[in-house]
């Protein structure tokens, strides 16, 4: 069971739209990070696998995962499968990236 702390800060975190981090309870949480602002749908092509697409969208599996429940770390993408890529708006992911958001970086890899 939750303290009455673990609680509070659960409820804070939630109303400023962040998602907690670690187990609270019995409560899976996945990290204190913005929630995405968006989802752009993404189809799968022949020979890709989770960790290359994570890589070209500068995710990681395990923010595909998160965002696409049928799948499990293991699975075996079909080609022609829909993926859900979450969005952050570009001010958000230039802050915790690092880069400034006119440096004309598209987040989807390569630049």
């Amino acid at each position: 069971m939750p303290s009455a702390t673990e609680v509070a800060r659960l409820e804070t975190d939630l109303a400023e739209g962040t998602t907690p981090v670690g187990v609270v309870g019995e409560v899976p949480v996945f990290g204190l990070r913005p929630l995405p602002s968006s989802f752009e749908q993404y189809q799968v092509k022949r020979g890709e696998t989770l960790d290359t697409i994570a890589d070209a969208w500068s995710l990681t599996v395990p923010d595909l995962l998160l965002w696409n429940s049928h799948l499990e770390e293991d699975s075996i993408l079909i080609p022609g499968e829909w993926l859900s890529i979450p969005q952050w708006d570009a001010p958000a992911v230039a802050e915790e990236s690092g880069l400034s958001a006119d440096d004309g970086k598209s987040g989807r890899g390569g630049g």
